[in-house]
């Protein structure tokens, strides 16, 4: 009994239905010429080789294998073909637009974005999603650029207001602590602008310490002819008050309670003069004193001589100098 055989061999396209010739039960054929001679016995049943042109049967699936890796080969080799023309192509189209930028003072950003969209023409989706990815990294870098600026200008702002808050300006400052707070407050300003926080504080403080402000405290004399800021104004209305004949203390303590702003300058001429308005008077007290007692006692003692008069001073003084 034969046996039928009945293989379906594998192939790349799939399993081949037609049984495998070549594996079939083949009838005894005759002993080749070239084996002949060599020990074979005529009566040995050998298999038959092919009578074709090949040494041995093919089978069915051996071309239709060979012939698919044959068409991947092609494939492959065209594509490295097309890659290499690409290469060619893109590395002509750069040495083009090297040339043309070379005095080009467009925007080069547009440039590359053309020519992305050329060489990514499969894909229209790539142009958006690398634009998209550049605008968050920008966003993201802005974003952290903003956070520093805001801090630094937060922490400049604490620091000028600390120090404008240490800024006293009262009748104590003098010129040498106005010369200070105005070197102090420009370099506020300075920290002010470079952090762009607005100076209005700090222009202020230094109208107030240069006392240029018209504050309640600080306005101008009322009824005054004299022009310029409200200290201009004080200080002028004070040499005028100094230069008044017959100028007693209650002239200069009247103006003393109007708070006039006034120059620590003209301040000292007032004061000067309003103590030597104090000794003028304690003197003509003194003598009204010493007038009264002389009369007092040639009232009771008669008329005494010069010499006497001298002598009576000096005892008059000594006493009551003591006191």
């Amino acid at each position: 009994m034969a046996f039928n055989w009945n293989f379906k061999p594998r192939t790349l396209n799939g399993f081949n239905s037609a049984p495998v010739e070549s594996l079939m039960p083949q009838a005894p054929g005759a002993i080749p010429t070239q084996m002949k001679g060599q020990g074979f016995s005529p009566a040995y049943n050998i298999q038959g080789l092919p009578q074709d042109t090949e040494d041995y049967r093919r089978a069915a699936y051996m071309d239709a294998y060979e012939a698919d890796e044959q068409a991947q080969q092609a494939n492959q080799q065209k594509r490295i073909a097309d890659i290499q023309n690409e290469i060619v192509t893109l590395e002509k189209r750069i040495a083009e637009n090297t040339a043309k930028l070379q005095n080009f003072a467009g925007n080069v950003d547009q440039i590359a974005a053309i020519e992305a969209r050329k060489i990514n023409a499969q894909d229209p989706t790539s142009i958006w999603r690398w634009k998209v990815d550049r605008d968050e990294t920008r966003r993201i870098a802005n974003m952290e650029k903003d956070k520093t600026e805001q801090l630094t200008s937060a922490n400049a702002m604490y620091e000028i207001q600390n120090d404008l808050d240490s800024i006293v300006v009262d009748d104590k400052m003098d010129s040498a602590t106005q010369k200070a707070y105005l070197g102090k407050l420009a370099g506020l300003k300075t920290l002010a602008q470079k952090n762009g926080i607005s100076t209005s504080a700090i222009d202020a403080k230094i109208k107030e310490v240069k006392g240029e402000t018209e504050t309640s405290k600080t306005k101008g004399p009322a009824g005054t002819e004299y022009e310029g800021t409200s200290r201009e104004q004080w200080d002028n209305e004070a040499e005028e008050l100094l230069a008044k004949p017959n100028l007693t203390q209650g002239d200069i303590m009247k103006f003393k309670q109007k708070n006039p702003n006034i120059s620590n300058e003209v301040r000292q001429k007032l004061e000067a003069k309003h103590s030597e308005l104090i000794e003028s008077a304690k003197k003509k007290a003194y003598e009204k004193k010493w007038n009264s007692y002389i009369a007092d006692f040639e009232k009771q003692n008669g008329t005494v001589s010069d010499k006497m008069k001298a002598t009576l001073r000096r005892i008059f003084d000594k006493k009551n100098k003591k006191g």
